[in-house]
Parts: structure tokens; C-alpha cells; sequence
């Protein structure tokens, strides 16, 4: 996976939460300036650090190491949910109705690549 997916796969789970990046620095025990270097250039990063960064976003691994063309990110609250999907961020809606919408958005992307 390249550098840069990792990055910003990084600052989307992290939006997700609506976590600041001051707030990952104080998390991890560093200023918000070495945090901001590393979620641009997480390739100096060591396992552990990158493991620290998951277990606040509450993310796996492999979820943050994994490459696909599209990914889904939860946050989940109870009723509502915060989403991505590619690019797409769709914040705060019932976790049902974003379940149908995200379905439908992979069979149009299945059917596209057909």
C-alpha cells in the first residue's frame, strides 16, 4: 500500500471520529506538530506507533494496512452513524438507512467494473 492511502486513510477514520489532530498528539504523548508529520508521513512510523494510532481510532490493523478501492468507516452512536465511502463522507444518519444506501453504491460500483 502506498504512503500517501495510509495517510489519508489515517485522517479520514480520524475526521470520522471528529478527533482533532491535537487530540491524537495528546493521545499518543507527542505535540500536535510531530502528529501532523506523522499522519502526512506515516512511513517512518514503527508497527507499534501505527497500532497506538488504531487502537484511539478504534480501527484494526488491518483495516488501516489493507488497500481497497473503497472502504467504510463507522462511528458508531447508538442510532446514528458516521460513513465514508471512497471520497464520500456522510455524517450522522440512521445506521439502516445508510446500510441500504451503502449497499446500493457497491452493486453500482460492481456493476461498473463489469
Amino acid at each position: 500500500m502506498e504512503n500517501q492511502e495510509i495517510s489519508t486513510k489515517i485522517r479520514r477514520f480520524r475526521e470520522s471520529k471528529d478527533f482533532t489532530q491535537e487530540y491524537m498528539a495528546s493521545q499518543l504523548g507527542m505535540n500536535q506538530n510531530n502528529y501532523s508529520r506523522l499522519e502526512k508521513n506515516p512511513e517512518g512510523a514503527s508497527l507499534k506507533r501505527l497500532e497506538d494510532i488504531c487502537g484511539i481510532l478504534e480501527i484494526n490493523l488491518k483495516d488501516l494496512l489493507e488497500s481497497k478501492e473503497a472502504n467504510v468507516y463507522y462511528n458508531n452512536q447508538d442510532t446514528e452513524s458516521q460513513y465514508a465511502y471512497g471520497n464520500i463522507i456522510i455524517h450522522n444518519y440512521p445506521k439502516e438507512l445508510m446500510d441500504n444506501v451503502l449497499s446500493r453504491l457497491e452493486n453500482i460500483e460492481s456493476n461498473l467494473k463489469k
